[in-house]
Order: C-alpha cells, then structure tokens, then sequence
C-alpha cells in the first residue's frame, strides 16, 4: 500500500521553506493537513477565532477543514516552514496502537493548534526540519523512503507533546470585542449574517466592526463568513450530507453560486469533493 505513495512521495508530501518578504494572503483552506513551523519575522497567525503571535520556535497544525492564514506585517520579511502532508498517507504510517493523526483530528475545531516544546525538543524539531528539507531537495535514490521516516518520527515528536500539553493555555490576541460576534457566526452559519444583522445583534457599529476586523485580520468578514461557510460544507459533506444538504446548511442560498464558490477554492466541485473524500478516519 505504502508503495503506492512512494511512486510520487512529493504529490503527498509538500514541502517550503522560502524567507519572503510581505506577501497578502486571504482566509483559506488545504485538502491536505499542514504542519506551520515559524522561525523568524514579525507575523501573526489565524486559525478559526483565535489569532496567534508568533516566536522562534513555534509550530501549528491545522486540519483539511480549519479555515486560517497568516498576518504579517507589510515591509518585512519572515522565514516559514510548511508542510501539507495527505492525511492519507498519516493513516497509512500509524500503527494500532499509535495514531499519528491524533493531534489532528482528536480535538475540538479551531482548539489546541499549537504545540509547545521545551529547549531540548525544539532543537531535535528543528533538526529534523532540516533534513526533511535537505532529503526534499536532494531526490537522493530512496529518498521517499527516508523522507517517510524523517515525517513519522516528526509526527510523533508533535503528538507527544500534544497529548503532554492539551491543558496548556493557549494565549490568542483577538480582541475581546471580537470574540463574541466570532462564536454567533460560527452558529449560525446558516442564517442571515450581514454586517446589518450583526450590528442590530451586536449594538456596534457595522463601519467599526468592519475595520476593527480589517485591522485585526488583515481580511475582510464578508471573506471570513465565506471561508467558515466553505468548511461547514466541507464537513457536511464528509459526513454524509448530498450537495443540496451542505449548501442550504451552510448558509449558501444559491445552489449554483455554490457549486461555483465552493470549486474555485476548494479545487473540485462538491460532489466529487463527497465522492472522493479523504477525510476518512
């Protein structure tokens, strides 16, 4: 079975390590799982409700359906490690007894995505980074087979600690005003939520509202509903929903501008997203 993923390891495994300098990024989505390491800059990250500053050292995991994107401050330049690994091929690596996409998939949505290390694990992190990416690069006869073995051993590295941390407190800086509009949309994805019906709900000025998120995420909440809307679906689907199911509880009114929506950004069109899930654990 592994065998098959050894044909085309990079199709499976993808690999970046590019110091860049100030780049937009909007809300998005992989079909992947992503390990998010960050080694140097001035940046924030995004996942779900929660905005992270991050430091030397910091590594965050997201699953194929938690909407997220970094915040990084214009002009500078920041060094990032990622990894889009198919969760697949995870699957295939874990035993019985150990599951490698625990810390993926074992926790409540938008919660836990940060890993934290003492010294001396951060150092075999980093390490281990290294020669992921020298084992990438290289295409060294056999290197699928070491690159396989440098990911599980990070893997379980990462779920260690995981499990060992789950009760660390993680610090997010999003504001306080914030928090309680963000928790409304994430239940009720399905109903009217314009910046009229927040404003009304809310008692804030949907001008205010508008900057104050701007400001705090660099993206608009008209992008942000769109992208928790695409991972609603992403979810009904893979559980069993049909395509009209996900979109009208998704909160997408128009069948056909779902279709469209969901296909530009999430790459297939949501039947044969459904069909084909890999979200199969």
């Amino acid at each position: 079975m592994l065998d098959l993923y050894y044909k085309d390891i990079k199709k499976h495994i993808h690999f970046m390590h590019i110091p860049v300098k100030f780049r937009y990024t909007e809300f998005h989505l992989h079909n992947y799982f992503e390990i998010y390491f960050f080694i140097n800059g001035n940046a924030k990250y995004f996942i779900e409700k929660k905005v992270y500053s991050l430091n030397h050292g910091d590594l965050l995991i997201t699953n194929n359906n938690e909407i997220h994107k970094s915040v990084v401050v214009p002009g500078e330049i920041y060094d990032v490690i990622s990894m889009q690994v198919n969760p697949s091929l995870i699957k295939i690596l874990s035993s019985p007894k150990y599951n490698l996409l625990n810390c993926f998939i074992n926790r409540p949505h938008g919660e836990n995505n940060k890993i934290f290390f003492e010294e001396k694990q951060l150092k075999k992190v980093i390490d281990i980074f290294k020669k992921i990416e020298d084992t990438y690069t290289s295409e060294v006869l056999g290197f699928e087979i070491l690159l396989t073995a440098y990911l599980m051993e990070l893997l379980m590295i990462i779920n260690n600690n995981f499990d060992e941390n789950i009760q660390n407190k993680e610090i997010s800086t999003t504001p306080d005003m914030l928090t309680p509009i963000l928790e409304y949309i994430d239940f009720n994805l399905n109903s009217n939520l314009s910046l009229e019906t927040l404003e009304n709900k809310f008692n804030i000025n949907r001008f205010y509202l508008s900057r104050l998120f701007k400001k705090t995420f660099g993206s608009t909440l008209h992008e942000y509903i769109l992208f928790k809307r695409l991972s609603m679906a992403k979810r009904l689907l893979q559980t069993g929903k049909n395509v009209t199911e996900a979109c009208e509880l998704s909160g997408f009114n128009d069948y056909f501008h779902f279709i469209r929506i969901f296909k530009k950004y999430v790459g297939t069109p949501p039947g044969k997203f459904k069909k084909n899930s890999i979200h199969k654990f």
